[in-house]
């Protein structure tokens, strides 16, 4: 079983842990994930026993009804066990609520 939640400034230091296992040129710096966390964004996770699992970035934009995934990340351990098919799912559960910055992770 999965549990994805939105992701924290705390967990920064997860995500950039979690993409040590990419390319270099693939990989998000801690300033990319903080402004990704205070921008137009979501960032879902999926927590595991050794850290993070995987990682979602969806971007949205001002005046738009639609999202773009911009990234998802899974960790090898949890390749092969339908993770990447729920971050898939779970984005048509972010809302932007009308005149607000904050974003709803159903």
């Amino acid at each position: 079983m999965h549990d994805i939640r939105a992701a924290t400034l705390d967990d920064i230091a997860a995500l950039t842990d979690l993409e040590l296992a990419f390319p270099e040129e693939d990989r998000f710096s801690r300033r990319t994930w903080r402004r990704l966390l205070s921008g137009n964004s979501a960032i879902l996770v999926s927590d595991g026993k050794d850290g993070l699992t995987g990682a979602a970035v969806l971007l949205f934009r001002r005046n738009s009804k639609a999202a773009r995934l911009y990234s998802l990340s899974v960790a090898e351990a949890a390749r092969g066990t339908g993770l990447s098919d729920l971050f898939l799912e779970k984005p048509q559960a972010i809302t932007t609520p009308a005149n607000t910055d904050t974003l709803t992770a159903a």
